[in-house]
C-alpha cells in the first residue's frame, strides 16, 4: 500500500500485529550480523552504504523473514525502490506500507508509524539531529517496534543516531552468474557493529 497524505495515514495506523515475541527472526545468513541473532523489539538499527553497495537490499533482507511470519512494515522516505524486486525476494507486498514524503515530514511520519507497525524503515539522506533521533528511539522502546534507519548513498556517518543498537555498513556488492543462467545471486561485503555485543564486529560476505 502506498500513502502520500498524512490524513489518510492517521486512519491506517493501528496495532498491525498481535505478535509480541521479544524478538523477530531474520534469514539464517544474517543472524551473525545482529546482537542475539535476531531483531529485538524496541531496538534501533542503522544500515548505510554508497549507492549500489546493497544497503537497500540489505534492509529488505532484514525484514523479509519478519513479513513472512506475519509482521507489518512501514517504509518512509524511500523514493527509489522496486515492488518487483521486493516480490522477487519473497516479500508479501500486502504487509508493506510505503509513505512518500519529504525529509521534513519523514521523522513525523515515522514516529506515527512506530505506534502501529512492527518495523519502521526511515530512509534519510543526511544525519538526523540528536533531539529527533532520541524521540524516535524512545517511541520505539515504548511501542516495542523496531526502527531501522537507511542511509543509501552515504559511505560513512559522523555519528550514529541516538540509541542505535547495531549498525551494518554495506561496503561493496557483486552479482554472481551460475553457468548460462541469468544473474542468480548477489553478495554483499558488510561490516556489522554493536556496542552491546562486541563479538558481532566482523566483516562478512552475505549472499542475498
Amino acid at each position: 500500500m502506498k500513502v502520500t497524505n498524512l490524513t489518510k495515514l492517521q486512519a491506517v495506523v493501528e496495532p498491525a500485529s498481535l505478535l509480541m515475541d521479544q524478538r523477530i527472526d531474520v534469514l539464517g545468513h544474517l543472524k551473525d550480523l545482529l546482537p542475539g541473532g535476531s531483531l529485538k523489539r524496541g531496538s534501533v538499527g542503522v544500515v548505510y552504504g554508497d549507492f549500489g553497495s546493497g544497503a537497500t537490499s540489505m534492509v529488505f533482507s532484514l525484514v523479509s523473514q519478519a513479513i513472512s511470519e506475519g509482521s507489518f512494515v512501514g517504509l518512509v522516505g524511500l523514493h527509489s525502490w522496486g515492488f518487483g524486486a521486493a516480490a522477487d525476494m519473497g516479500i508479501d507486498l500486502r504487509r508493506l506500507l510505503v509513505v512518500e514524503c519529504g525529509s521534513n515530514k519523514a521523522i513525523e511520519v515515522s514516529s506515527l508509524l512506530l505506534d502501529g507497525f512492527d518495523i519502521v524503515v526511515l530512509a534519510l539522506d543526511r544525519s538526523i539531529d540528536y533531539k529527533s533521533s532520541r524521540s524516535l528511539a524512545n517511541r520505539a522502546r515504548v511501542s516495542k517496534s523496531i526502527l531501522l534507519y537507511l542511509y543509501s548513498g552515504i559511505s560513512s556517518l559522523a555519528h550514529l543516531p541516538y540509541g542505535a543498537d547495531f549498525s551494518i555498513w554495506t561496503k561493496a556488492s557483486r552479482w554472481e552468474l551460475l553457468g548460462s543462467a541469468p544473474i542468480s545471486n548477489r553478495s554483499l561485503v558488510v561490516q556489522a557493529d554493536s556496542a552491546k555485543w562486541p563479538s558481532v564486529r566482523s566483516k562478512s560476505v552475505v549472499g542475498l
